[in-house]
C-alpha cells in the first residue's frame, strides 16, 4: 500500500480501516514518511514478550544501507516499525517488497512468533503527489514496458590485451529500442533514478547480459556494469547474483562486475563489504572512471579491484598532453604494486594507442580497438601489427638497445600557415599542455609557432595569417635517426632556440614531434641500461 504525503486524511483512514491505533504515530508522521518505509505488524494474540524488541531485532540486520530504526508499540499486539535511510532517499517498490519478504522470513524464525502464527504485515511508503508523477508518466510507462517485455539488448565492446593484441574480455553495453523516447541508456537510468528503480533496471540488464553472452558463445571475461548504490540491495533479491549467472549458464568466475557510481555512495566501509561479498561468490571486480567520486587512490587501495578503468577524458589527446601522461603512468605503476590491472578507455587513434602503451598500461578499450557489436569480434590485423611494433620497442628500451627517434614521436597539432593568428591563439587556449604547433602545407613542414610567441603578437595582428610570425627554421630531425644521435644534433640545432620540441620528418613529410624532456629521459634510460649491461 502507498500513500501520498499530501493526503494525510486518506492515510489516517487507511490505518483505521486496518484496525490500527493511530494516536502515537500521528505525531511523527509528517517528518518520517517521505524517506521512510513503515511496517505495521499485527500479531495474532498478545504476548508477555516485547513484540517491539522482536521486530527491532528481526529488522536490524535486514536493511542493507545505513539507517535509523524506530519500533513503537501501538497496542499490546500491534507494532509500527519505521525504517529511515540516512541517505534521505526513499526505497522503490521493488526493494520494499523484497524487504517485506525478508522480514517475514526473519519473523518466522522466532519461536514465540511461530507458535502463535504468522503476523499480518502492512508496508506503507511515501510516493510523490500525483501531479508530479503525471509529468513523467509516459516515460515511466515506457521504461517499465521495455523492462517487463524484455526489450533491452546488449552489445559487446572488446577489451584488448595490448601486449599480445588479443581480446581479454568484453564490456556489455545496454541498448534500448529506437522506436520510443528512451533511446539512450543515460536517459533510461536518469528516469530509473528518479523513480528509485535503478536496481530493478540493473537486474534486467544483468540477466540480458548473461543470456546474450551465453548465446554468443562467451569464452573471455564478461564485464557487466552495476551501480554502486545497487550493491546494497543484492542480498534482498530472491536469488543471488551468482545463482542468476549460473542459471543462465555462466560461471561467475568469468564475470567482472564493473562498479559505476551514478549516485553518491554514503558509506564507504559498507561498499567494501558488498564488494567482498561479490568476490566470495566468484566474481571479479572492476572500478570504472578512475579519478571520479569514490575512486580516489586511497579508496582504490582499500578496494584493491582486479581491474581499474581509466576514464576516457584522460586518454583523449594523450599523445600531446604531458600532464595526463604523467597521471596515467602513475596509475599504471600504482596498479602494478597493488595487483590491479589497468584498462585505458576511449582509445580512438594510433597516437593515443602508442601513448597508452608507452605509459605501461596493459589493457585498452576504444573505437580504434573495436566498436560495440551484437556479437563477439576480434582485433583487426593492422592493430595487432601496431601493438607488436610498440611492444618490440618497449622491449628494446628495457634491454638497453638503441632505437630510432621515430619511436618517441607524438602526433601534435598541425595547422596550415595561412590560418589566422586568432584561431591559433584559441587552439593554444583550449589545449593548455601544448607548447608548440607545427604549420604544414600538404604535410610538408613550413614552420612552427610557440605558446610564448603567439601571446606576444599585438591585437592588431590577430587577423593576419600565422605565417607572418612563425619560425621558418624549426629544429627538424629525420625519423630513423637513433635517439642518441638525435640528442647530439639537438644540442647543435637548437642553438639557443626556446623550443621545447623536436619536429620529426620522414622524407620531408611531417611525422610528429618529440618533447626535449622525453628525448633526454629516453637517452638517460638507454645509458643506464648500457651501464648495467657492461657491469654485468
Amino acid at each position: 500500500m502507498y500513500v501520498e504525503q499530501s493526503d494525510k486524511t486518506e492515510f489516517v483512514r487507511l490505518l483505521a480501516g486496518n484496525n490500527i491505533q493511530i494516536g502515537p504515530i500521528d505525531g511523527f508522521l509528517d517528518a518520517q514518511i517521505v524517506a521512510s518505509v513503515t511496517f505495521f505488524i499485527r500479531f495474532a494474540e498478545p504476548s508477555a514478550l516485547s513484540y517491539a524488541a522482536i521486530v527491532r531485532e528481526a529488522l536490524a540486520d535486514l536493511f542493507p544501507e545505513p539507517h535509523d530504526l524506530l519500533a513503537i508499540s501501538l497496542n499490546e499486539r500491534t507494532i509500527a516499525a519505521v525504517i529511515t535511510p540516512r541517505s534521505g532517499q526513499a526505497l522503490d517498490p521493488v526493494h520494499i517488497h523484497a524487504l517485506e519478504q525478508a522480514f517475514r522470513r526473519a519473523l518466522s524464525g522466532v519461536s514465540e512468533v511461530s507458535r502463535i502464527g504468522e503476523p499480518e504485515i502492512i508496508p506503507l511508503a511515501y510516493i510523490s503527489p500525483v501531479s508530479g508523477i503525471q509529468e513523467n508518466l509516459a516515460a515511466l510507462n515506457e521504461m517499465l514496458e521495455t523492462i517487463v517485455n524484455k526489450r533491452l539488448r546488449v552489445q559487446f565492446q572488446p577489451i584488448v590485451d595490448l601486449a599480445c593484441g588479443r581480446v581479454h574480455g568484453y564490456e556489455s553495453l545496454i541498448r534500448l529500442p529506437q522506436d520510443g523516447s528512451l533511446k539512450r541508456a543515460g536517459t533510461l537510468f536518469r528516469m530509473a533514478d528518479a523513480a528509485r528503480l535503478v536496481s530493478w533496471v540493473d537486474i534486467a540488464y544483468q540477466e540480458t547480459c548473461f543470456e546474450t553472452s551465453v548465446r554468443e558463445g562467451l569464452r573471455e571475461y564478461l564485464f557487466v556494469n552495476m551501480d554502486a548504490d545497487g550493491l546494497a540491495h543484492l542480498d534482498l533479491a530472491d536469488a543471488s547474483l551468482a545463482d542468476r549467472a549460473r542459471e543462465c549458464g555462466i560461471d561467475p568466475r568469468l564475470v567482472v562486475m564493473e562498479i559505476t557510481e551514478r549516485q553518491e555512495v554514503g558509506e564507504f566501509p559498507q561498499l567494501i563489504q558488498y564488494i567482498n561479498d561479490l568476490r566470495s561468490q566468484g566474481f571479479r571486480v572492476a572500478i570504472d572512471d578512475a579519478g571520479a567520486g569514490y575512486n580516489s587512490l586511497h579508496a582504490i587501495a582499500q578496494i584493491r579491484p582486479d581491474f581499474l578503468k581509466i576514464e576516457r577524458s584522460l586518454v583523449r589527446g594523450l599523445n600531446v598532453n604531458m600532464t595526463h601522461r604523467a597521471l596515467i603512468e602513475s596509475l599504471a605503476f600504482f596498479g602494478g604494486r597493488i595487483g590491479t590491472e589497468v584498462i585505458a578507455e576511449g582509445i580512438e587513434t594510433m597516437d593515443e594507442l602508442a601513448a597508452v602503451v608507452d605509459c605501461g598500461v596493459r589493457y585498452g578499450q576504444g573505437y580504434l580497438l573495436g566498436k560495440p557489436n551484437d556479437d563477439f569480434r576480434g582485433v583487426r590485423k593492422t592493430i595487432r601489427e601496431e601493438l607488436a611494433s610498440q611492444f618490440s620497442l618497449r622491449s628494446k628500451r628495457g634491454l638497453g638497445r638503441s632505437y630510432p627517434i621515430k619511436s618517441l614521436v607524438q602526433r601534435g597539432i598541425v595547422m596550415p600557415p595561412e590560418t589566422p593568428v586568432a584561431e591559433i591563439r584559441r587552439k593554444f587556449e583550449r589545449n593548455h599542455d601544448v607548447e608548440c604547433i607545427v604549420l604544414c602545407s600538404d604535410d610538408r613542414i613550413d614552420g612552427t609557432i610557440t605558446r610564448d610567441t603567439i601571446f606576444e603578437i599585438p591585437e592588431g595582428g590577430l587577423e593576419r595569417p600565422i605565417a607572418k610570425y612563425m619560425d621558418k627554421n624549426p629544429v627538424v630531425v629525420e625519423a630513423m635517426l637513433p635517439i642518441e644521435e638525435a640528442a647530439n644534433q639537438c644540442a647543435y640545432l637548437l642553438n639557443g632556440k626556446p623550443s621545447g620540441h623536436l619536429v620529426v620528418s620522414q622524407n620531408g613529410i611531417y611525422a610528429g614531434e618529440v618533447p626535449i624532456r622525453e628525448l633526454v629521459r629516453a637517452v638517460a634510460t638507454l645509458c643506464a641500461k648500457l651501464t648495467q649491461t657492461s657491469r654485468a
